[in-house]
């Protein structure tokens, strides 16, 4: 069955493997870094919230106007998952520039895909 609607916003999700665990344990960074880039991205944070598993690993999630953006870590792995979900048209390339700037990550793979919501 096809989508009969236009583009009504987009999907990323991204992976960054080869970062290193100061940066991935450094929730404060995390945090601060993602606020400050979906801002300038234009998007509007409406609440967020962190959970840091034991013996390791950081969940970040923010609630926006515009749907929702979220990191996970896997410091055992020298990784960082990332998601965003939006319902309008802002520009991601702004977060995910300015992540792959401060986190170095040695291989990114990143996904965007369309979101369309009539059949």
């Amino acid at each position: 069955m096809a989508f009969k609607s236009e583009e009504e916003g987009y999907e990323v999700t991204a992976v960054f493997s080869g970062v290193s665990a100061d940066k991935l344990k450094n929730y404060k960074l995390l945090k601060d870094i993602s606020l400050d880039l979906l801002k300038k991205a234009g998007f509007t944070v409406l609440d967020s919230s962190e959970h840091e598993f034991s013996p390791q690993g950081y969940t970040f999630m923010v609630l926006l106007a515009e749907s929702h953006f979220a990191i996970h870590t896997y410091p055992e792995y020298s990784t960082i998952y990332f998601h965003l979900y939006s319902c309008g048209k802002k520009d991601e390339k702004i977060i995910f520039d300015g992540l792959k700037k401060v986190l170095e990550p040695k291989k990114v793979i990143l996904k965007k895909e369309a979101v369309r919501v009539k059949f």
